[in-house]
């Protein structure tokens, strides 16, 4: 689920009536605006220092419209921690359906990571990014499914076939871990906790785009 963020013309041309500035310094300054909206939104996923966030930053993309300027996050699952940052829990997260570049069919699993799994920069890396196959680990379904019922079953290393999977189990023997060791959980849904500081709050964000406007409308284009 994408994130998109709005500048309406109409409430900026509303909330400024009074300085009527020319139709050139008008869009220019709306431009602006996105501009430093987008650099926000991108500075504050940079300062979590995950993987993740830095994908989402690298996703953000601004566009001016008909009806102003939008600012959008194309990232996988980041609508939950726009709504966590907002003050509301994100979850529960499900599966998507979508087809599974690990196996082919279509996902009915959250895989979450334990201790053991891949880590990357400022957290652990899902099954497709360390560069495991489907081949290089081994299903153990649950038999009771967990503390609430919600668990399937989990996924132990085996001795690696592909040549990306080789290369990942490699770096986790380095680091002490065994064939035979659990690194995710198969999980039938999450809830995502709240998430305060991931994204700016929209109270930010207006005043941010609020700034930038006055500040370059002024100016020439």
């Amino acid at each position: 689920m994408a994130v998109t963020v709005h500048i309406d013309q109409t409430e900026i041309d509303r909330a400024f009536a009074d300085m009527e500035p020319s139709a050139a310094r008008h869009k220019t300054a709306l431009r602006k605006s996105g501009v430093a909206l987008s650099l926000l939104i991108q500075e504050t996923l940079r300062q979590q220092g995950k993987d993740y966030y830095d994908g989402a930053a690298d996703a953000t993309t601004m566009e001016e419209t008909a009806e102003g300027v939008s600012v959008s996050i194309a990232w996988r699952g980041i609508g939950l921690h726009w709504i966590g940052t907002q003050g509301y829990l994100g979850g529960p997260l499900r599966p998507t359906g979508r087809t599974s570049e690990i196996t082919g069919n279509p996902i009915r699993n959250l895989a979450i990571p334990t201790i053991n799994a891949p880590r990357g920069h400022g957290g652990a890396r899902s099954i497709y990014s360390a560069g495991f196959r489907k081949e290089d680990l081994q299903f153990i379904p649950s038999r009771n499914g967990g503390r609430n019922g919600n668990v399937t079953g989990v996924l132990i290393l085996k001795t690696a076939q592909s040549a990306t999977g080789k290369k990942a189990a490699r770096k986790l023997f380095r680091q002490g871990a065994g064939t035979g060791d659990v690194l995710y959980v198969l999980c039938r849904e999450v809830t995502i906790p709240p998430t305060p500081g991931i994204l700016p709050t929209m109270d930010r964000m207006a005043q941010r785009a609020a700034e930038t406007y006055l500040a370059n409308i002024g100016n020439e284009p």
